[in-house]
């Protein structure tokens, strides 16, 4: 009689079973490099003896700081000021060298000892004054009037300049300026407002002019016409043709190059370039860890703001004495953010190696 269906024994199985195939370990993620090792530090890795290499799956619990050296103190954030402002200086040298207005003498009208025009638009590029020297296709001599492109000399040349000849004016050094232009026919002048030919009233300011000897008070000057509103009415309204001046100070291009660099529009993007480039070379002279990118740009962001407002300052404070003056001014704000910046930047930087909350793995019962 066969036993019970439950008390049958099973035949073992005469299959073969095949060995597991290899587990091949994972390939290790390929380093960080560039803007994204400085932002994101190196990638997390699994700890040894928990499993294979590789990055570290998510969890909810926040991991660790990635480790960012012993943070910067004063001293070490005067050393990156400091080569920053050589960068943003050597760059504004170059800039101010090559800063020069040129032109070219025109055939027609006929050129003279005295008179000539140069290309249509280039001739409120040029100023007048005495302490400003032009050149005229080699011979230095100055400016008296312009009016639109149209160039009056304080002496007459040797001969004619040829048509073709090159014209150009380059201020290096801080000195005294006659911003000068001369009353267009249309718009009709009257005898308190007036614009001046070939758009020469977008070089003039909020001072003191003399139209055709008079001397009266710039009032306004209106961004898109450049149309001049004055003060007080002149006697009578200006004829076309007569001369205007301002006397003016200028830095010069040297320092007008540098105070551009730091102030203009793009004066957060060019510091914080300046402050970047700066960052490997402090970290070097300080043996210490370099600090992260973001720490970096945002110090070059802040000593932009800084210098900004303090070149605004000193403009409304000093801006039109004397060259020297001008040039004190505009050197003094754009050090200002370079100097005031470090001092103030150790506890703005902490704010970049705070440690996130630690998140809980399970919800807490109400």
């Amino acid at each position: 009689m066969a036993p019970p269906r439950h008390r049958r024994k099973r035949r073992p199985s005469r299959t073969v079973s095949s060995p597991p195939p290899p587990v091949e370990p994972e390939p290790e993620p390929p380093p960080r490099r560039g803007i994204m090792a400085a932002l994101l530090g190196p990638p997390r890795m699994a700890p040894s003896g928990t499993g294979p290499a590789g990055p570290m799956p998510p969890v909810r619990r926040s991991a660790p700081p990635v480790t960012v050296g012993p943070p910067w103190t004063r001293r070490d954030w005067y050393v990156l000021s400091a080569v920053a402002a050589a960068v943003v200086v050597l760059i504004g040298l170059l800039l101010g060298l090559s800063a020069t207005a040129s032109s070219t003498v025109q055939a027609k009208p006929a050129p003279t000892t005295t008179s000539f025009a140069v290309a249509s638009g280039a001739g409120k590029d040029f100023v007048c004054g005495t302490e400003v020297s032009l050149d005229v296709g080699g011979t230095p001599t100055h400016i008296a009037s312009i009016d639109a492109d149209q160039i009056t000399l304080t002496s007459p040349l040797d001969s004619a300049p040829s048509s073709g000849a090159t014209v150009s004016q380059n201020i290096t050094t801080p000195a005294r300026v006659d911003v000068c232009g001369a009353v267009a026919a249309s718009p009709a002048p009257t005898r308190t407002q007036l614009t001046l030919a070939g758009g020469a009233g977008q070089f003039f300011g909020n001072i003191a002019i003399n139209v055709g000897g008079v001397s009266d008070t710039v009032t306004s000057i209106n961004s898109t016409t450049y149309r001049i509103t004055l003060q007080t009415a002149l006697p009578a309204a200006p004829a076309p043709g007569t001369e205007a001046t301002e006397v003016g100070y200028t830095t010069g291009s040297l320092i007008g190059g540098i105070v551009e660099l730091a102030t203009s529009a793009t004066a957060i993007l060019v510091i914080a370039v300046a402050a970047w480039v700066a960052r490997p070379i402090a970290s070097r002279l300080r043996r210490k860890v370099r600090p992260r990118l973001l720490e970096t740009f945002v110090f070059g962001a802040c000593v932009a703001v800084i210098d900004t407002l303090v070149y605004s300052l000193d403009l409304s404070a000093f801006g039109n004495t004397t060259g020297a003056v001008a040039a004190f001014a505009a050197l003094g704000g754009v050090a200002s953010g370079f100097i005031l910046v470090p001092p103030a930047y150790p506890a703005i930087s902490r704010l970049f190696r705070r440690q996130p909350r630690p998140v809980p793995s399970e919800r807490s019962g109400r």
